[in-house]
């Protein structure tokens, strides 16, 4: 007890005796020359009514006095304790005041009057209160269902629901039931439901223990009773092996689940059990030929009501055959339906035999006949096939079976491809008397076996020009020619195509000497300036005329059209990056004509690099030396600084670095002619 507790007590059993020995005198210690304090007549000892219970309402009843005091004071005492903050004349009593007694003081007041104090006399001790106890549900928090209308299952677990107990804080326990019977250890405020709760009911007991309050206890209305789960996964079972008379057989059980479920296992014949045959795997023997043997699978598992599965019936000892049928592989389609192609590939599908395993081998006939070695599931039609009808045949074969032998319908008879692409040939070279004139003929789909040409002199065939090439004579003056190509393949129909008719044949002018440039000088200039020799850069030059004129921004004529572009909008264009397949077009640009994209590109990044435009002069032939001194080009390297003749330094520039289609003698003299011309002009100034 606290050291002001022990004064409150000392204080109130003081005021007690003085009230017993009649506090009716004035209260000593008036200040001298003041009227005393009249003491009341008549004091009474106050009660207390109300039930001694915790949680219950005790009044204090202060009587009549006399005479009739203005106002009364209160001062509640639990076992001669001052209850703090207990002065009304009322007191609620709580769980602090269990096992105590109550008393209660009451001060009079009366102005004029001393205070009077008086203690009423002491309860019996404080009994227990009780609890206000909540009614008790539960629910199932796995499925969010009510248990009681909704049967539960195994496994769910299972909540206690009930609101807040009172007064205060109560203790809640619980003890879960099964069929009224505790549970034992299921003590939670939840209780997930095990394999010996099938078909029980269960209910929860809320016990609420708080102090001052005698315990009080609620039990939930019963669940229906628990329901066992159903197997997620129960899977028809397959029988496994060649069925055939002696052999073994198993079962593919599949996965059942949840795992682990306890299988179990009967094989029946003809529906019917047979003795001694539950486990997994079943030897058949010569009672089971020509019968349907079959398995059942039971599966249980604790907490899960148990399935029996049965597999479906294979015959013992008896192949069931198919007739095969075919497909076209590369059309999608039915050969029988349409006729199949040289080069198609036929499947046959030999269908699902059985019972079991069966070895199936297949063998592809023409119009009948056997085609040797065409044994493989697939046959690709060959040229021979071409006009012929295809069928195949599937032998089945097993262990303890007899071997079966099916043929397919036949097909339709096979027809030969065309050609998926016969390009326009185009003549290459100028229709002049003397030239000599070429033949591209295009990207043929599929390539050829074969290629052959007939020449024609404005549309009458020129005898004896059956080869690619054409040396136009004078005969072919002012006439137009024209070439033929025609392509064969074995399996494919023969194509042919003709090329555009060249413009009229003309007789050849000498080769004009080399025009005058502003560029001549410093092409001349920086060639030597590199240290390559007169025969060297004449004959350099006298190629790069040949291929652009010395113009470093020459687009290649025949790709003006094409493009949309001019030489001076097209180098515009590649600047200022509104183009950007310039390494990609194969179009032929600057000086040496570059058209591969590898060389077209590291042109353009060598142009940025230095930035400068594409069709800059300098930068142009800084690129082309770039070239000439990497390794790819060391051999011609060689070549020029040994030359002793402009005609063997072209040679060695056309066949080594610009290596055009037409690389015939006429070329190169004329070639050599040009170069020849800017050695007249500039060797001697060198």
């Amino acid at each position: 007890m606290s050291h002001r507790r022990l004064i409150s007590v000392a204080v109130a059993a003081a005021l007690a005796v003085g009230a017993l020995i009649g506090l009716g005198t004035p209260v000593a210690g008036a200040e001298e020359g003041e009227p005393a304090l009249k003491q009341f007549s008549k004091a009474v000892v106050p009660s207390i009514s109300g039930s001694a219970v915790v949680g219950k309402k005790l009044t204090a009843k202060p009587g009549s006095w006399s005479p009739k005091p203005s106002s009364f004071e209160y001062q509640w005492f639990a076992g001669g304790v001052e209850i703090p903050g207990a002065s009304g004349s009322s007191y609620v009593l709580g769980s602090a005041e269990f096992g105590t007694s109550i008393t209660v003081r009451v001060t009079a007041k009366l102005a004029g009057y001393a205070p009077k104090v008086m203690a009423s006399k002491a309860t019996k001790k404080i009994a227990a209160g009780s609890l206000s106890a909540k009614s008790v549900s539960v629910k199932n928090q796995t499925t969010g269902k009510n248990p009681a209308t909704t049967a539960p299952r195994f496994n769910d677990t299972l909540a206690a629901v009930t609101a807040a107990w009172g007064p205060g804080e109560v203790e809640l326990s619980y003890q879960w039931l099964r069929s009224g019977k505790a549970i034992g250890g299921a003590k939670e405020d939840s209780y997930t439901l095990a394999a010996s709760d099938l078909g029980k009911q269960i209910s929860v007991k809320v016990t609420g223990k708080a102090h001052g309050y005698m315990s009080k206890s609620q039990t939930s209305a019963k669940t229906k009773k628990v329901s066992a789960l159903k197997l997620a996964a129960t899977p028809s079972p397959k029988i496994v092996g060649t069925p055939g008379v002696g052999e073994k057989l198993g079962v593919d059980t599949g996965d059942w689940g949840p795992a682990p479920v306890n299988l179990s296992y009967q094989w029946l014949r003809d529906g019917k059990t047979i003795t001694g045959a539950g486990k997994a795997a079943y030897t058949t023997s010569s009672s089971d030929r020509g019968k349907y043997l079959s398995v059942r699978v039971t599966g249980k598992k604790s907490g899960y009501t148990s399935v029996s599965k049965t597999s479906a019936k294979v015959k013992v000892g008896v192949l069931s055959a198919k007739t095969p049928t075919m497909q076209n592989q590369t059309l999608g389609k039915d050969p029988a339906k349409t006729a199949p192609r040289f080069n198609d590939t036929l499947v046959a599908n030999g269908g699902v035999w059985g019972p079991g395993e069966v070895n199936l081998k297949f063998q592809w006939y023409r119009s009948g006949k056997k085609i040797t070695g065409a044994t493989a599931q697939a046959y690709t039609l060959l040229a021979a096939d071409v006009g012929k009808a295809i069928t195949v045949k599937a032998t089945g074969s097993a262990k303890g079976f007899t071997q079966v032998t099916k043929t397919s319908k036949a097909s339709k008879n096979a027809v030969a491809l065309k050609f998926a692409k016969t390009p326009v040939p185009l003549i290459t070279g100028k229709p002049v008397v003397g030239e000599k004139l070429g033949v591209d003929p295009g990207t043929w789909s599929p390539a050829p076996d074969q290629l052959s040409y007939q020449w024609y002199r404005s549309g009458t065939k020129i005898t004896n020009a059956t080869k690619p090439t054409y040396s136009v004579i004078a005969a072919d003056k002012d006439k137009t020619i024209t070439v033929k190509v025609t392509g064969k393949k074995s399996g494919y129909t023969s194509a042919t195509t003709t090329s555009k008719a060249t413009s009229k044949v003309s007789v050849p002018t000498p080769p004009a000497p080399p025009p005058a440039a502003n560029n001549e000088q410093a092409i001349w200039n920086f060639l030597v300036g590199k240290g390559l020799n007169a025969y060297a850069t004449a004959g350099i030059m006298g190629n790069l005329f040949a291929e652009s004129g010395l113009k470093p921004t020459n687009l290649q004529n025949s790709f003006e059209k094409s493009l949309g572009f001019t030489d001076a909008s097209y180098t515009a264009a590649v600047d200022n990056g509104s183009y950007t397949n310039f390494a990609k077009d194969t179009a032929g640009y600057g000086l040496a004509q570059w058209a591969y994209s590898t060389r077209k590109q590291a042109l353009l990044n060598f142009a940025k690099a230095n930035g400068k435009s594409v069709g800059d002069l300098n930068t142009q032939l800084g690129y082309l030396w770039k070239e000439l001194e990497s390794s790819e080009y060391k051999s011609l390297m060689s070549k020029l600084k040994s030359a002793t003749s402009v005609k063997q330094a072209s040679d060695a520039v056309l066949t080594g670095f610009e290596k055009p289609k037409d690389q015939s003698d006429d070329v190169k003299k004329t070639r050599a002619g040009y170069g020849q011309g800017y050695y007249n002009k500039y060797a001697a100034k060198t």
